[in-house]
């Protein structure tokens, strides 16, 4: 099939067939490259032409490496020094979080930042989460002698953590963890670097999976400027000098056993300037002798072990009374409750009348917590005494100890523990926070306490009139489904009222939150209508009535509410935001997605 000839020079007048027939006509071919040898040469011929071609790329390529450095020396960044460059890229590396792969970047972008990325050594003293290998054939040769900052968080190479404390001497900030146990040579050779000074330390944080015995002349007794000292199955000899500087010291024994009582209370006493103390499961022998820790500067102090080493550890301990103690308890099967009311009195003897308590638990299977403040302008809305119980019984006989009769403010997360904590006497409680259904129950039967029968039923009829002269606006105009409710309503409050009123609990009471949320309501395994307004509307009229009126209540997360009870509420308390808007707001809303 013959093309026609018009086709044929509208496809030759193409541009991009007439660029390449430019790029054909101005192609000139090297003088040295034999153009005549073709794929129909000998084979010797072609290897010949192969060679020649190859070094000619080579020829070609140095000469365009030459003009790319010739083009990079015009560029206005080739105006800084040297050493102005090398400042920018340590900050640059400092501020990423990959610093093996920012290095190798920086390096990589031209000859003359690659020169000076390689020999600046500040660019290679910090190592985050490197090998072995990376650290001893770059780091260590290229960081000259300046100070190491260095941390391993899984070391699998003794030879390479060996080679790395051999430069102890000039190790900054020190953190590893050593997965293997050290035997013969490797731990002798481990040994002899830790007794080396370290005078430029400061931190050192050091990790075992297995036990290791720390030498007793650690870093040579020579590491003047070591402020914190973090060992996981390491133990340390009871006296030793470099404590006695230390400002952070953390001691975890899980998997070592831990030590005496008395050898923990002589370490820490060698350490007047520690401020934060940590120590997980680090007592195993609570002996008889009893020495004491006397810690002036003391802020913060964490324990983690069970509720009666617990309570020896802090009965050793002389420090402030403002610190921020986080304590995690657990009872073993010889102790009771009376061992967490013998904690709470042993913590009673360092806090002051409590003036802020919350009780959380996330599930019945996580511990319980309770978050103490004693002093009313606690820093950050932070708790001074953090207590973690595995049972709820023990957080209630913790509470229970506690005195409270200085308490403002209450939070409750935790359901079967609400109950416990609610019937204390609370006389100054001024704002409760209520952050789970599983509470609401236990803190509608405490506000109960004190009403009588009679009062319920009052209040009942006069709910019952109010529903009836608007039941033509609400949502739902069934009046026998709204009688049905409200009898399971007048149950409920009859169930946990008194034949005779009394005095009313929390007379002081003047603040709500309730933060609920429909998908917790459905989890319950009580029925939804105990948890709903109603009751509180009937609540806080009864308390209104008795002189004791609500200020404010907010609610939020909370969808189930009808119009008819945030109405009621309105009349008897003074500020009502429900999910963030007031009353007035809701009910005009939903008038209109009524009319709608």
């Amino acid at each position: 099939m013959r093309m026609d000839p018009a086709k044929v020079d509208a496809i030759l007048n193409w541009p991009l067939l007439q660029n390449v027939k430019e790029f054909e006509m101005e192609y000139v071919p090297l003088p040295c490259t034999a153009m005549n040898i073709t794929c129909f040469s000998s084979e010797a011929n072609r290897n010949a032409a192969y060679a020649q071609i190859q070094s000619d790329i080579a020829t070609l390529e140095k000469a365009i490496l030459a003009i790319k450095t010739r083009h990079n020396a015009l560029n206005i960044t080739a105006r800084l020094p040297d050493e102005l460059l090398a400042k920018i890229f340590t900050c640059d590396v400092f501020e990423s979080r990959t610093l093996q792969v920012s290095r190798t970047r920086m390096a990589g972008v031209c000859t003359a930042w690659r020169r000076v990325a390689l020999n600046c050594p500040y660019l290679w003293n910090c190592v985050r989460f490197s090998s072995i290998n990376w650290i001893t054939k770059m780091v260590l040769p290229r960081s000259a002698q300046v100070s190491l900052d260095i941390y391993l968080p899984d070391e699998r190479s003794p030879e390479g953590l060996n080679m790395i404390l051999g430069e102890i001497h000039r190790i900054q900030h020190l953190g590893f963890y050593m997965r293997y146990e050290r035997r013969g040579e490797a731990k002798q050779a481990m040994l002899t670097n830790l007794i080396k000074p370290a005078p430029m330390m400061e931190s050192c944080t050091m990790r075992a999976s297995t036990p290791f015995k720390l030498p007793d002349n650690l870093f040579g007794n020579h590491s003047p400027k070591l402020r914190m000292l973090r060992l996981s199955n390491f133990t340390i000899p009871a006296i030793l000098p470099l404590m006695s500087r230390l400002t952070v010291f953390e001691l975890d024994t899980k998997s070592s056993g831990g030590v005496s009582l008395s050898y923990l209370m002589t370490l820490l006493a060698g350490a007047p300037y520690l401020t934060t103390v940590t120590l997980l499961s680090a007592c195993s022998l609570v002996d008889t002798t009893m020495v004491h820790a006397h810690l002036p500067h003391l802020q913060y102090l964490t324990i983690v072990d069970n509720i009666g080493t617990v309570t020896s550890i802090i009965s050793c301990i002389v420090h402030p009374a403002t610190i921020y103690s986080d304590v995690d308890a657990n009872v073993s099967n010889q102790e009771d409750a009376v061992a967490s009311q013998t904690l709470a009195q042993e913590l009673g003897t360092h806090i002051a009348d409590v003036v802020g308590l919350r009780i959380t638990c996330n599930s019945p299977y996580v511990y319980t917590t309770a978050e103490i403040h004693y002093e009313a302008d606690s820093q950050a809305n932070k708790p001074q005494v953090k207590v973690s119980f595995s049972k709820t019984q023990d957080i209630v006989a913790f509470v229970e100890t506690l005195c409270l009769h200085h308490l403002q403010v209450l939070t409750l997360q935790d359901g079967p523990s609400a109950w416990g904590v609610l019937n204390t006497n609370t006389p100054c409680l001024n704002v409760i926070r209520v952050r789970s259904v599983h509470c609401l129950q236990a803190f509608l039967k405490a506000l109960l306490d004190g009403v009588s029968k009679d009062e319920v039923r009052n209040v009942h009829r006069l709910h019952e009139g109010v529903i009836g002269s608007q039941i033509g606006e609400l949502t739902n105009s069934n009046m026998l489904y709204h009688e049905s409710q409200q009898k399971k309503y007048l149950a409920f409050m009859l169930e946990s009222a008194s034949l005779a009123p009394g005095p009313l609990r929390f007379p002081s009471l003047k603040n709500v939150i309730l933060e609920m949320w429909d998908d917790q309501r459905r989890e319950t395994p009580v029925d939804p209508f105990m948890y709903d307004c109603a009751i509180l509307a009937s609540i806080l009229r009864l308390r209104s009535d008795r002189g004791l009126p609500l200020e404010k209540l907010r609610v939020e997360h909370y969808y189930s509410a009808g119009d008819e009870y945030l109405t009621i509420i309105r009349d008897v308390v003074k500020s009502i935001y429900w999910n963030g808007v007031a009353p007035d707001t809701t009910r005009t809303r939903t008038r209109n997605n009524k009319d709608n």
